[in-house]
């Protein structure tokens, strides 16, 4: 496919990639993921944004582990963390997947 503009290769391309990929699962005891269709971008969307997941098991945390394993998503989710990650040169998360990943973070046991 050949785009009508060019789309600069950055964190702002990435993120608008990321709020108009469809995210696969719901996170509530399951997968979420995300799945880009370079076929159809958004509008300043980079096209071949690489995602990152952290992957953890839903249920059957040791319960030693699980505060710091859910208070470890929750910062790299949060406002300030998203702003570290940001400072870091990745690009933030756009708010509906924040939510998304927050909400699978409060089910985890």
């Amino acid at each position: 496919m050949i785009r009508p503009e060019p789309v600069t290769a950055d964190a702002a391309g990435s993120t608008k990639a990321l709020a108009s990929a469809e995210a696969d699962g719901d996170g509530d005891g399951g997968a979420l993921a995300v799945v880009l269709d370079p076929a159809t971008p958004a509008k300043g969307a980079y096209p071949i944004t690489l995602v990152g997941y952290a992957v953890v098991c839903d249920k059957g945390n040791d319960a030693a582990t699980l505060k710091t394993l859910r208070a470890f998503l929750s910062y790299a989710t949060s406002t300030r963390g998203q702003q570290a990650l940001a400072a870091q040169g990745y690009a933030p998360l756009p708010d509906t997947l924040v939510e998304r990943v927050q909400s699978a973070v409060r089910t985890l046991g």
